[in-house]
Protein backbone atom coordinates (compact mmCIF):
# COMPACT_ATOMS: atom_id res chain seq x y z
CA UNK A 1 0.00 0.00 0.00
CA UNK A 2 1.38 3.83 -0.74
CA UNK A 3 2.12 5.49 2.19
CA UNK A 4 -0.31 8.12 3.94
CA UNK A 5 -0.04 11.36 2.61
CA UNK A 6 0.18 13.36 5.88
CA UNK A 7 3.17 10.82 6.75
CA UNK A 8 5.22 11.44 4.31
CA UNK A 9 9.09 12.51 4.50
CA UNK A 10 11.93 13.91 2.13
CA UNK A 11 14.95 14.85 1.99
CA UNK A 12 17.48 17.12 0.03
CA UNK A 13 20.86 15.57 -0.21
CA UNK A 14 23.20 19.13 -0.72
CA UNK A 15 26.18 18.25 1.09
CA UNK A 16 28.24 17.72 -2.04
CA UNK A 17 31.44 19.27 -2.30
CA UNK A 18 30.77 20.51 -5.89
CA UNK A 19 34.05 20.41 -6.51
CA UNK A 20 33.52 20.23 -10.02
CA UNK A 21 30.58 23.42 -10.89
CA UNK A 22 33.50 25.49 -8.00
CA UNK A 23 30.71 26.40 -6.36
CA UNK A 24 27.58 24.99 -4.55
CA UNK A 25 25.39 23.13 -7.13
CA UNK A 26 22.15 23.92 -4.90
CA UNK A 27 22.12 27.51 -5.26
CA UNK A 28 22.61 27.73 -8.79
CA UNK A 29 20.06 30.05 -10.58
CA UNK A 30 17.52 27.95 -13.14
CA UNK A 31 14.51 29.39 -14.03
CA UNK A 32 14.35 32.60 -12.33
CA UNK A 33 15.13 30.22 -8.78
CA UNK A 34 17.49 28.46 -7.44
CA UNK A 35 18.16 24.83 -7.83
CA UNK A 36 17.39 23.79 -4.64
CA UNK A 37 13.81 25.78 -4.27
CA UNK A 38 13.36 24.25 -7.43
CA UNK A 39 13.32 21.18 -6.08
CA UNK A 40 11.47 22.15 -2.77
CA UNK A 41 8.58 23.30 -4.97
CA UNK A 42 7.98 19.89 -6.32
CA UNK A 43 7.96 18.36 -3.08
CA UNK A 44 6.09 20.64 -1.18
CA UNK A 45 2.58 19.68 -2.60
CA UNK A 46 4.44 15.68 -1.93
CA UNK A 47 5.66 15.67 1.63
CA UNK A 48 4.89 17.29 5.05
CA UNK A 49 7.94 16.94 6.41
CA UNK A 50 10.87 17.93 4.59
CA UNK A 51 14.53 18.45 5.50
CA UNK A 52 18.14 19.52 4.05
CA UNK A 53 20.84 17.68 4.22
CA UNK A 54 23.68 19.23 3.98
CA UNK A 55 27.55 19.86 5.14
CA UNK A 56 27.30 23.59 4.96
CA UNK A 57 23.98 24.68 6.85
CA UNK A 58 24.90 28.15 6.90
CA UNK A 59 24.15 28.86 3.10
CA UNK A 60 20.58 27.09 3.14
CA UNK A 61 19.23 29.13 6.12
CA UNK A 62 17.09 31.61 3.95
CA UNK A 63 14.69 28.25 3.42
CA UNK A 64 13.52 28.15 6.85
CA UNK A 65 13.63 24.02 7.23
CA UNK A 66 15.46 21.63 9.12
CA UNK A 67 18.95 21.45 8.07
CA UNK A 68 21.36 18.23 9.29
CA UNK A 69 24.90 17.76 8.49
CA UNK A 70 26.01 13.99 7.95
CA UNK A 71 26.10 11.90 10.75
CA UNK A 72 29.20 10.18 9.09
CA UNK A 73 31.02 13.00 7.30
CA UNK A 74 33.20 13.07 4.06
CA UNK A 75 31.23 9.68 2.84
CA UNK A 76 29.24 10.71 -0.06
CA UNK A 77 25.63 10.58 -0.99
CA UNK A 78 25.50 7.03 1.04
CA UNK A 79 25.68 9.14 4.05
CA UNK A 80 23.50 11.40 3.72
CA UNK A 81 20.84 8.65 2.77
CA UNK A 82 21.58 7.45 6.33
CA UNK A 83 21.86 10.59 7.86
CA UNK A 84 18.16 11.34 5.98
CA UNK A 85 16.48 7.68 8.06
CA UNK A 86 17.46 8.36 11.10
CA UNK A 87 15.95 11.84 11.42
CA UNK A 88 12.53 11.01 9.39
CA UNK A 89 10.01 9.69 10.78
CA UNK A 90 7.84 8.56 7.60
CA UNK A 91 8.29 5.48 6.06
CA UNK A 92 9.54 5.09 3.46
CA UNK A 93 12.05 8.07 2.94
CA UNK A 94 11.89 10.14 -0.08
CA UNK A 95 15.03 11.09 -1.11
CA UNK A 96 16.17 13.23 -3.71
CA UNK A 97 19.72 15.09 -4.70
CA UNK A 98 19.78 19.13 -5.03
CA UNK A 99 21.21 18.90 -8.60
CA UNK A 100 18.04 16.91 -10.49
CA UNK A 101 15.40 20.15 -11.89
CA UNK A 102 13.68 18.36 -14.25
CA UNK A 103 11.77 15.54 -11.57
CA UNK A 104 8.27 16.59 -11.04
CA UNK A 105 5.91 16.51 -7.92
CA UNK A 106 3.85 13.93 -10.53
CA UNK A 107 6.97 11.61 -10.14
CA UNK A 108 7.05 11.89 -6.71
CA UNK A 109 3.51 10.42 -6.09
CA UNK A 110 4.18 8.12 -8.71
CA UNK A 111 7.45 6.20 -6.43
CA UNK A 112 4.38 6.65 -3.32
CA UNK A 113 1.94 5.16 -5.37
CA UNK A 114 3.96 2.11 -6.32
CA UNK A 115 5.74 1.45 -2.99
CA UNK A 116 5.06 -1.51 -0.78
CA UNK A 117 6.02 -2.90 2.24
CA UNK A 118 7.72 -5.92 0.79
CA UNK A 119 10.24 -3.70 -0.83
CA UNK A 120 12.87 -2.33 1.42
CA UNK A 121 14.26 0.61 -1.51
CA UNK A 122 12.20 2.03 -4.69
CA UNK A 123 14.48 3.54 -7.36
CA UNK A 124 14.48 4.23 -11.48
CA UNK A 125 16.54 1.92 -13.73
CA UNK A 126 17.57 3.38 -16.48
CA UNK A 127 19.09 0.62 -19.04
CA UNK A 128 21.89 -0.91 -16.51
CA UNK A 129 22.30 2.33 -14.80
CA UNK A 130 20.36 3.19 -11.18
CA UNK A 131 18.91 6.40 -10.34
CA UNK A 132 19.29 6.14 -7.05
CA UNK A 133 18.63 9.72 -5.67
CA UNK A 134 15.33 10.26 -7.10
CA UNK A 135 13.84 7.50 -4.69
CA UNK A 136 12.15 5.76 -1.56
CA UNK A 137 14.18 4.37 1.23
CA UNK A 138 12.97 1.93 4.03
CA UNK A 139 14.32 2.31 7.90
CA UNK A 140 15.12 -1.19 7.31
CA UNK A 141 18.32 -0.42 5.02
CA UNK A 142 19.74 1.45 7.97
CA UNK A 143 22.15 -1.54 9.45
CA UNK A 144 22.93 -2.66 5.34
CA UNK A 145 23.92 1.21 5.03
CA UNK A 146 25.84 1.36 8.25
CA UNK A 147 27.77 -1.46 7.54
CA UNK A 148 28.71 -0.21 3.95
CA UNK A 149 30.09 2.61 5.56
CA UNK A 150 31.90 1.09 8.15
CA UNK A 151 33.93 -0.54 5.56
CA UNK A 152 34.86 2.26 3.45
CA UNK A 153 32.46 1.57 0.78
CA UNK A 154 30.69 4.89 -0.57
CA UNK A 155 28.63 3.88 -3.84
CA UNK A 156 25.19 4.01 -3.42
CA UNK A 157 24.78 1.26 -5.75
CA UNK A 158 26.95 -1.13 -3.22
CA UNK A 159 23.57 -1.41 -1.27
CA UNK A 160 20.84 -2.78 -4.00
CA UNK A 161 22.59 -6.03 -3.85
CA UNK A 162 21.87 -6.52 0.06
CA UNK A 163 18.31 -5.18 0.17
CA UNK A 164 15.06 -6.24 -1.26
CA UNK A 165 15.57 -3.84 -4.37
CA UNK A 166 12.68 -3.23 -6.49
CA UNK A 167 13.25 -1.00 -9.87
CA UNK A 168 11.21 1.14 -11.85
CA UNK A 169 11.96 0.43 -15.53
CA UNK A 170 11.91 2.38 -18.73
CA UNK A 171 8.54 1.11 -19.57
CA UNK A 172 7.24 1.86 -16.27
CA UNK A 173 7.99 5.40 -16.31
CA UNK A 174 7.36 6.57 -20.64
CA UNK A 175 5.00 8.57 -19.30
CA UNK A 176 8.02 11.20 -17.93
CA UNK A 177 8.97 11.09 -21.00
CA UNK A 178 12.73 11.65 -22.31
CA UNK A 179 14.06 9.64 -18.98
CA UNK A 180 17.83 10.49 -19.71
CA UNK A 181 16.80 14.27 -19.39
CA UNK A 182 13.85 13.77 -16.61
CA UNK A 183 16.46 12.21 -14.25
CA UNK A 184 19.75 14.79 -15.23
CA UNK A 185 21.60 16.00 -12.51
CA UNK A 186 23.92 18.64 -12.89
CA UNK A 187 27.58 18.51 -11.94
CA UNK A 188 29.83 20.58 -13.87
CA UNK A 189 29.77 24.48 -15.65
CA UNK A 190 28.93 22.75 -19.26
CA UNK A 191 26.40 20.31 -18.09
CA UNK A 192 24.55 23.52 -15.98
CA UNK A 193 24.96 25.49 -19.62
CA UNK A 194 23.31 22.72 -21.61
CA UNK A 195 20.46 22.11 -18.50
CA UNK A 196 19.91 26.02 -19.35
CA UNK A 197 19.39 25.35 -22.61
CA UNK A 198 16.61 23.15 -21.91
CA UNK A 199 14.50 25.30 -19.71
Amino acid sequence: MASETNNRSAVVLAGGSSTRMGQPKALLKFGGTTLIERILHQLRPVADDIRIITNKPELYEFLNLPLHKDFIPNSGPLAGIFTGLAISEGEPLLVTACDTPFVTSAYFFFLFEHWTDNMDCLVPKIGNFYEPLVGLYSHRTMPAIEDLLKNGIRKVDSLFGKIRTQTLGEAELKEFGDLNRFFRNINDPQEYEAALKEL
